[in-house]
């Protein structure tokens, strides 16, 4: 069967899912009460400028960015962590597109070939289009997809505004599954988690029906 067949393919995402869903759980009953508390009032007294200048640079250097989003809606709330979010991601466009169309490029292209990722060719005329699918694609880690697509012949203008404001749409169920940490707000969390997986499924179809 087509369901189970893709099930074996994906079992390592579906176990983390589900192990992140327990954990979750868990930290919401009142066994996990005191836990919770704890977890949350460390990260809420993190010095904000620190912790704003660490989302600005460590998800271009590789550091996955779901975590950050999760610690920042922890940190500044839902709209306070939007916005940090939303200015972050466009940092980060910044700073890759120019680390890659200047004295880098060859070496971001070398370790980028190293890791047996391959620059994508879109077609001159579907740059737009490109830009959107493939930011909205599930695949290659955050940095990587940067790299990836600052590397094509995409101009900058595309690239920061069309690629940016879609990853700014996938902030919005980490960022909002730490805010609930604070509102203590089961349903946003696991809301939050299966619109993760929703927006996985989504964007591999997206990648599907572009390479047809």
């Amino acid at each position: 069967m087509k369901l189970w067949s893709e099930i074996r393919r994906h079992w390592g995402k579906l176990l983390v899912f589900l192990v992140l869903a327990a954990a979750c759980g868990w930290l919401f009953t009142e066994g996990g009460k005191e836990t919770r508390e704890m977890l949350t009032e460390q990260v809420r007294n993190l010095p904000a400028f620190w912790f704003i200048v660490a989302y600005a640079l460590l998800p271009v250097a590789g550091v996955p960015l779901s975590p950050l989003l999760v610690l920042a809606g922890v940190k500044f709330g839902f709209w306070q962590g939007m916005a940090v979010a939303a200015a972050g991601i466009f940092i980060h466009h910044v700073i890759a597109y120019h680390l890659v169309h200047g004295g880098l490029r060859r070496r971001v292209s070398e370790r980028l070939e190293r890791s047996s990722y391959s620059i994508p060719t879109p077609d001159a005329k579907n740059h737009v289009w490109f830009t959107a699918v493939f930011a909205s694609v599930h695949g290659p880690p955050y940095a990587i997809k940067l790299y990836l697509l600052a590397l094509t012949e995409v101009s900058f203008r595309v690239y920061l505004w069309v690629g940016a404001p879609v990853y700014i749409i996938f902030c919005v169920v980490p960022v909002g599954a730490g805010s609930s940490a604070i509102s203590v707000n089961p349903l946003w969390l696991y809301g939050g988690l299966a619109a993760v997986m929703l927006l996985a499924f989504l964007g591999k179809w997206l990648g599907k029906s572009m390479s047809k």
